[in-house]
Parts: C-alpha cells; sequence; structure tokens
C-alpha cells in the first residue's frame, strides 16, 4: 500500500517536471518569434514535437494561459496571445514608472563595482551597434534594465517587474529597432550611468523615465511601419 502511494508520487513529480519542461519551451517559442502573435497551438502537433501526451501540452497551456501568454477561446483552442496597441502602451507606461522609481533608489546607494558591471552592459551594447547585431543589442539591453531594477533593492518592484516580464519580452521581439534606434538608447544608456555615478536620485530618474518613454515612441513607429 505505501509502496503504491509512493509509485504514483513519484509518478506525479515526474508528470509536474515534464509539464515545466514543455511549458519553459512553449514559452522560449513564444518570446523568440517561432511561435507567431495571434498563432494557434495545434495539441495534437505539439504532443508529437515534444514526444509526450495530449493530456502534458495541455497543462502546460493553462500555465502560460496564466503567464498571459496565451488565451483560450471556446470551441476554438488556445492561441499565442495577441498584445493590443493599448496594452503596449499600458505596459510601457507602467515600466516607466517602475523604471524612474528604480533609477532614484538605486542611486543613493549604487557601488564602484555595481557601477562597473553597468558599465560593461553598455560597453556590449555598443559593440553591437558597430557590428549591427540587433538581436545582441536586445539581449544585453533586457539585462541592463533587469539589473538596474534588481540592484534597486525594491523587492516589490522586483515582483511587479517579474509579472510584467514575459509581456515585456513579446513586446521587446515586436519592436526590434534599427541600428540608427539603438545607438540612440546607448548613448541615453551612458547618461542614465552618468546620473547614476553622481548619486543623483532625481536625475537618474528623470532619465531613466524618459528613456522608456522613448522606447514608446520607437515601438509605436516599428508598429506603424509595419501596419498594411
Amino acid at each position: 500500500m505505501v509502496e503504491a502511494t509512493m509509485d504514483r508520487d513519484s509518478a506525479a513529480v515526474a508528470g509536474e517536471g515534464m509539464v515545466g519542461r514543455i511549458r519553459r519551451q512553449i514559452e522560449a517559442m513564444i518570446i523568440d518569434g517561432r511561435l507567431a502573435s495571434g498563432e494557434h497551438l495545434v495539441e495534437s502537433a505539439l504532443a508529437q514535437r515534444f514526444g509526450t501526451s495530449r493530456g502534458m501540452i495541455r497543462e502546460a497551456c493553462r500555465g502560460l494561459v496564466e503567464a498571459g501568454l496565451l488565451v483560450t477561446f471556446p470551441n476554438r483552442g488556445v492561441f499565442v496571445r495577441e498584445i493590443s496597441l493599448r496594452d503596449a502602451v499600458e505596459l510601457y507606461d507602467v515600466r516607466a514608472a517602475l523604471a524612474r522609481l528604480a533609477g532614484e533608489t538605486l542611486a543613493a546607494r549604487i557601488t564602484p563595482p555595481q557601477l562597473a558591471e553597468l558599465q560593461a552592459m553598455i560597453d556590449a551594447m555598443g559593440a553591437a551597434c558597430d557590428a549591427m547585431d540587433l538581436e545582441a543589442f536586445q539581449r544585453v539591453n533586457a539585462a541592463f534594465h533587469d539589473r538596474i531594477i534588481a540592484l534597486s533593492g525594491n523587492r516589490r518592484l522586483q515582483l511587479i517587474q517579474d509579472a510584467l516580464a514575459k509581456e515585456l519580452s513579446i513586446l521587446r521581439r515586436r519592436g526590434i529597432m534599427g541600428s540608427g534606434d539603438i545607438r540612440s538608447a546607448n548613448a541615453e544608456h551612458r547618461g542614465i550611468h552618468a546620473a547614476l555615478a553622481q548619486g543623483d536620485a532625481e536625475e537618474a530618474g528623470r532619465r531613466l523615465e524618459r528613456h522608456i518613454h522613448h522606447s514608446k515612441l520607437r515601438f509605436l513607429e516599428a508598429m506603424s511601419r509595419a501596419a498594411p
């Protein structure tokens, strides 16, 4: 009896592990664009792709619906979430407010090693600009902004950022910038770094908020160019 219970528990844990791995793989496919906004997810095709059951796929998708990456429509199935223009504007506005608070908080506590860490990221983005490697720029850019939030030491701020992270990843993918845009963005990063180095909380917060506002404008311009 005890052995049977242990076997069932072990199977449940193994199943949860498999569901988690599938969920992470589908999530990565959404974030990197292999699954496009609005695309229909076919359970049977995904089950065959991952070598698992449709039940496992259904459970993995349920977690991604809760995370805001997928949506379910009755009698139609599961689809990759399409972020509306209104959603995008609201996300950028919330992100700008978070960035301002993070900058104001971090300026009062940042250390020389942390400044060096952020400078290394800015240098890496500069190298990506020179190589016209937009993907590399976006990757380091996301890490730079995430790191500022983390270094602020505000746990509630970090929790809010984490809750928005998946949607922000989709926005960054949709709003890929051109070479001129990334050079301009990195110049703003240098200004943010300078304000942090000076310990100027008001200026650091202002520069971060304005930087996110500029990112929103670039995103809207990109969406306008992509519109039919």
